[in-house]
């Protein structure tokens, strides 16, 4: 008589999430409209609860920023050890600002690589993302000039009144604007001018907040 085989005992490796736990983002930013308007639509769109965005009072250069967002890390590593929850654990800071004219900028790169703060840079200013949503741009530029070119390609765009991306204009053209952020990025550094102007990977944010949003499952 053949012998009767047992059930297979279940593998713990298969109740394994199969996927990294979702990050609390923080994002220190130096704009107090453009980037905190467009970052708080962006993750409303994908329904991501774990983003907290902070600004850094006006005249904050990227240095200022950067130690700042050491601040808020180091405070997130205070409350994780505290805690007994392990989601804690699981953060990343983010710095997000333009090169515009900005002095110091290697400085704060290294403050920010040193201490574990991400970065996310537009040279020469966060325009260049909404604008690459409706057209590609890769000439040298002045921030001023940019944003005299959203303002007649975006509407309800304007410096001076109202300096916020219509979301809803740019929302269904990320994919586009990630493609043309990436080929630009790379053409700088096959120049030999990695970051240089123009140039944006702010889409590194954007993707993070996209895969850890719960429209991600």
């Amino acid at each position: 008589m053949a012998r009767r085989k047992l059930p297979k005992t279940p593998s713990l490796e298969r109740r394994k999430s199969q996927r990294e736990p979702k990050f609390k983002i923080v994002v220190v930013c130096e704009g107090e409209k453009t980037e905190p308007k467009y970052l708080n639509d962006f993750t409303q769109d994908h329904n991501n609860p774990l983003v907290e965005i902070k600004v850094v009072p006006k005249g904050g250069v990227p240095v200022t920023l950067v130690k700042k967002a050491v601040k808020f890390k180091k405070e997130l590593e205070r409350e994780a050890r505290r805690s007994q929850n392990s989601f804690d654990e699981h953060f990343q800071v983010w710095g997000l600002f333009d090169v515009d004219e900005h002095p110091n900028i290697p400085q704060a790169k290294d403050m920010a690589r040193s201490n574990g703060v991400k970065l996310s840079i537009a040279n020469p200013c966060f325009e260049l993302w909404g604008l690459l949503h409706i057209r590609n741009y890769d000439a040298p530029i002045h921030r001023h000039d940019l944003q005299r070119i959203l303002e007649k390609l975006m509407q309800g765009y304007d410096h001076e009144v109202s300096a916020t991306f219509n979301y809803e204009f740019i929302r269904d053209h990320y994919d586009i604007a990630k493609k043309r952020a990436k080929q630009g990025y790379q053409r700088r550094e096959e120049e030999g001018d990695s970051g240089g102007n123009p140039s944006t990977d702010v889409h590194k944010l954007l993707d993070l907040i996209i895969d850890s949003g719960k429209n991600s499952f």
